[in-house]
């Protein structure tokens, strides 16, 4: 014979026979506290977005490297895949030139900018494109127009910088 006990247990059990209709009851009882406390979230996420975050702004520009000069490269017929191999394997040296001492301290001074070396470094980086020729400079800053100054300045003196450095290339 079958025994009834388990059958009768879950039939009389609230936790399984508990039904959407009383689960919204629940929740309507307590809107009042399930209001104050997203109200306190939402006061707190403001309070700290506003007085607690900083917000930055990023500028940036893409370097495109080429392994010749730029007379050699107005001749589009004689560029060989060797020369794009080449130049991509330039652009980590660039990357690097980029922001090295001389290039960052010249374009502060260029615009302005009152910051020591190791500052201009945290707000300066770069990323190479992936089998490409392009170098990625970002800078970081509080200031949205400091930080489109600087990015523009570092543009501006980097191709005179990069050629004299490394010769027979250009940046554009």
């Amino acid at each position: 014979m079958v025994s009834n006990d388990n059958t009768n247990s879950i039939l009389h059990d609230p936790i399984r026979n508990t039904d959407m209709l009383s689960l919204l009851r629940i929740v309507w009882n307590k809107k009042i506290a399930i209001l104050l406390i997203a109200a306190a979230f939402g006061v707190a996420s403001y309070l700290v977005n506003t007085y607690l975050i900083t917000a930055t702004y990023r500028s940036s520009f893409t370097a495109y490297v080429n392994n010749r000069t730029d007379a050699a490269s107005s001749n589009t017929e004689a560029l060989t895949s060797g020369d794009t191999t080449a130049a991509q394997s330039l652009t980590y040296t660039y990357a690097e030139i980029l922001r090295s001492d001389p290039i960052l301290e010249q374009a502060a001074a260029r615009i302005g900018m009152d910051y020591s070396g190791l500052d201009l470094h945290r707000i300066v980086t770069t990323s190479i494109g992936e089998n490409t020729q392009l170098v990625y400079v970002y800078v970081t800053m509080v200031d949205p127009a400091q930080a489109r100054d600087y990015a523009q300045s570092i543009a501006d003196i980097a191709p005179g910088y990069l050629e004299d450095i490394v010769e027979g290339t250009s940046i554009d």
